[in-house]
C-alpha cells in the first residue's frame, strides 16, 4: 500500500540545493552543487527542475537547507533477517537517505531461499544480495561460516544462480 502511495503522487521540493554532474563520479566537490531549485516528481521519477512555486502539487516537501540527492546505495551491507545480527534495514538506512544496499552475502545456498520473500516483497528497501560460498552464509554467527574449500558445493551454488536468474548479484 505505501508503495503504491509514493508512487503515484506528484510532489515537489522546493529551495533545496540538487547535484547537477548526472555521471555522479562519488561527489567530486561542491562545485557541483549548482543552484537553489525546485524538483518536480512524478511515479518516483523526476521530471523537472525549475520554479514550480506556482504549480498545484499533491505535496510540497520545504527543502530548504537541505542537499536533493536521489536515494543512495550502500554497497556493503547485512541486513537483518538475513542476518540475526544485521542492521534493521529501513530505520536505518531511509534516515541516511541509502533505498538500495547490498548484503554482502548474510545467506548461503542453503538459507537463500527462506528469505526471498523478504527480499522481494516485505520491504520498501531495495536489496541486491550477494551469495556467500559458504551454505549457510552468516547464520552460525558468532562462529564464523565456514570457507573451507572442501567444504563448498559448487552445483548447489550454481543451482540457485540458476533457479533464480537475476536476483543475486554475486
Amino acid at each position: 500500500m505505501i508503495k503504491e502511495v509514493i508512487s503515484s503522487v506528484k510532489g515537489e521540493f522546493h529551495g533545496g540545493r540538487y547535484f547537477t554532474d548526472k555521471k555522479w563520479p562519488c561527489f567530486r566537490s561542491a562545485t557541483h552543487l549548482k543552484k537553489k531549485t525546485d524538483v518536480a516528481i512524478r511515479n518516483g521519477k523526476i521530471l523537472d527542475l525549475g520554479d514550480f512555486s506556482q504549480e498545484q502539487t499533491h505535496f510540497v516537501i520545504d527543502a530548504k537547507g537541505c542537499y536533493v540527492v536521489p536515494g543512495l546505495i550502500d554497497h556493503h551491507s547485512h541486513i537483518y533477517p538475513l542476518m540475526k545480527t544485521g542492521i534493521p534495514s529501513e530505520s536505518l538506512c531511509f534516515a541516511a537517505g541509502v533505498t538500495t544496499v547490498v548484503d554482502a552475502g548474510s545467506t548461503g545456498y542453503a538459507t537463500y531461499e527462506g528469505y526471498r520473500t523478504f527480499i522481494q516483497s516485505e520491504t520498501l528497501l531495495q536489496i541486491r544480495p550477494y551469495l556467500n560460498i559458504c551454505a549457510t552464509g552468516l547464520a552460525t554467527l558468532p562462529h564464523l561460516e565456514n570457507l573451507d574449500p572442501d567444504s563448498f558445493d559448487e552445483g548447489r551454488i550454481a543451482e540457485i544462480f540458476a533457479k533464480f536468474p537475476g536476483s543475486l548479484k554475486g
